[in-house]
This record gives structure tokens, sequence and C-alpha cells, in this order.
């Protein structure tokens, strides 16, 4: 059951599929690899896949430390023009978009025009692929309010 402290609700829709306005804030800091998006609540979020709208992830990434691309197929190389430390995400149903913004400035990083349909969950990940290392973390920083069943306010 989610409860507005719970940052891994389900973003519920209304009626006809209208829930324009919903956002995440992403704290991702001076990280060097990370991941950013929305998933389709039917997605296996165990499983490896290609984080890519046909496998049901909308998702900005950061590879190097520099190298910012969109999760399309193949991946959409995006020219940023100084490293955000914050990243909001921004879902429009209604429209079908999933909007990636440098939340430092309020510059458009990229948006996907095919977006999902039904309930999405947050995504990111701190890529960590050494056991051996300490991932630096990524901090949910806002998330709409919910209620009990998982309903966002208005």
């Amino acid at each position: 059951m989610a409860s507005a402290a719970d940052p891994w609700h389900h973003y519920n829709t209304l009626p006809g599929g209208r829930c324009s306005g919903l956002s995440n804030l992403v704290g991702v800091g001076s990280k060097a690899k990370w991941d950013v998006g929305v998933a389709s609540e039917g997605v296996d979020r165990q499983a490896r896949v290609k984080l890519s709208p046909e496998s049901g992830y909308w998702t900005l990434r950061l590879r190097e430390g520099d190298q910012y691309s969109a999760g399309t197929q193949p991946w959409t190389r995006l020219q940023v023009g100084w490293s955000p430390q914050r990243i909001g995400v921004f879902l429009d149903c209604d429209e079908r978009r999933v909007s990636f913004y440098n939340a430092d400035d309020m510059s458009l990083l990229y948006t996907f025009s095919n977006g999902p349909r039904g309930r999405v969950l947050p995504s990111f990940s701190p890529c960590v692929s050494d056991a051996n290392q300490k991932p630096q973390p990524i901090q949910l920083l806002h998330h709409p309010p919910v209620d009990q069943l998982g309903q966002v306010y208005r």
C-alpha cells in the first residue's frame, strides 16, 4: 500500500488518463553515472532490459560524467551545457509526454512524445557495476503527494 512517504508509489491517472502536471525532482549530485525516469507499472524491475519506451521505460542517463543520453533505441546523445545537480521529470498523460529538465536552471533536456499509458512508477539507478563500489546516493527530492490508496492529491 502506498503512502505519502513512499517514493515508489504508482501514479494513478484520473478518468480519461488525465494526470498533467505530475513531476519528480531527483537529486543526482555530481555522480558520473546514473539513470532517471519513469517505468510502466507492469515492467519487471529486477530484469536486465534496455531502458527504452519499447521496454516500458522512459529515461535519461549519464555516463562518464559528461555523456548525457535519452533512452531511445538507439540512444539519443544530448548536448548539455553544464552538469545539472537535480533532474526534473514531468509526466503529461493527456499528451503522452515525459519531459526531463535541468532543475537547476529549468532548461529542457529531452521530451519523449510517445509516453506511457496507464500507471507508472519513478525509476532511477545509481548504476553500480562493481560489487565493492559504494554507490553515491540518488535522492528523490520531490514527488506528488498520494493517499493510502496511491491516488494523487489534487
